[in-house]
C-alpha cells in the first residue's frame, strides 16, 4: 500500500526455481496484513515436498523414505464419511485419547489392556 520498496528476500514475494540444484522454492511474507509467510520447497533431488508457516505448523512429504509428517500447534482435523487407516502397525502416543463412539467393534484376535484404573461405564 505504501509503493515500492527496496527488494528484501524476507521481505517480499518471490519463486526460485534452480534446474541445477534441482529444487523450486515459493516465499511470501507479511508486509500487508498477512497473518504469516509461508515457504513451499519442492526438492526433486532429495525427493522432498516441506510447507511451513512462520507460526510453527509444517507438511513434510519425504518420498525416498514413504513418510508424511504433519506437525500443528493446535489440531489437525480429519473429516469425512470414511477414513480407512491400513497399516502394519498403527501406535498412538498421547497423554489422552477420547473416543466419543456410538459403537465399537474390534475385530482381533487378540486384544491386551495394560494400566492401574479401569472405568466400566454404563452398559
Amino acid at each position: 500500500p505504501s509503493g515500492i520498496k527496496a527488494y528484501d528476500k524476507n521481505a517480499s514475494y518471490w519463486v526460485h526455481v534452480s534446474t541445477k540444484h534441482k529444487f523450486v522454492h515459493i516465499h511470501t511474507s507479511m508486509n500487508d496484513g498477512e497473518s504469516t509467510t509461508y515457504d513451499i520447497k519442492l526438492d526433486t533431488k532429495a525427493g522432498k515436498l516441506l510447507i511451513n508457516d512462520a507460526v510453527g505448523d509444517s507438511i513434510e512429504l519425504d518420498s525416498p523414505a514413504g513418510r508424511i509428517t504433519t506437525i500443528a500447534r493446535s489440531e489437525i482435523i480429519r473429516k469425512a464419511p470414511k477414513i480407512t487407516d491400513i497399516s502394519e502397525t498403527h501406535t498412538i502416543n498421547t497423554k489422552t485419547y477420547t473416543n466419543n463412539a456410538k459403537s465399537i467393534s474390534n475385530n482381533s484376535p487378540m486384544v491386551t489392556n495394560t494400566g492401574n484404573v479401569v472405568t466400566k461405564g454404563r452398559q
